[in-house]
């Protein structure tokens, strides 16, 4: 026996929810706000993990590649700026500035200030 009320039916997503692509597209995009918006963040300490692999744990190397714990700041600064300008070459030994390149110049300032404060060696 009916009594006149309407069987529930299943919400339809909205369009975005089944595209994949859109979706994947908005997680993309999520990801890549947060990740610009902690290396803005990071400061000269947190962006100069990334050299420590080459320069050593606070640009101190005990290797080949020089130190740059405790060089002048306008010395760090104006290198780092020469290596963001470099073409790329097939013979350099250098990866330097394909590195630089990702770097914003507040981002090589807050480097160029974190390395030239350390202490050499």
């Amino acid at each position: 026996m009916m009594t006149g009320r309407k069987t529930p039916q299943p919400r339809t997503p909205p369009m975005w929810a089944r595209s994949p692509t859109v979706l994947f597209g908005a997680v993309i995009l999520a990801a890549m706000t947060w990740a610009s918006v902690s290396a803005r963040d990071l400061g000269g300490e947190g962006l100069a993990d990334a050299c420590t692999s080459c320069h050593g744990l606070g640009g101190r190397s005990h290797g080949y590649i020089p130190s740059i714990a405790g060089v002048e700041k306008t010395v760090l600064l104006r290198q780092l700026k020469a290596f963001r300008l470099q073409p790329t070459q097939p013979t350099q030994a250098t990866i330097m500035n394909r590195i630089a390149r990702a770097y914003t110049d507040s981002e090589l300032e807050a480097l160029a200030d974190y390395f030239s404060a350390a202490p050499r060696q």
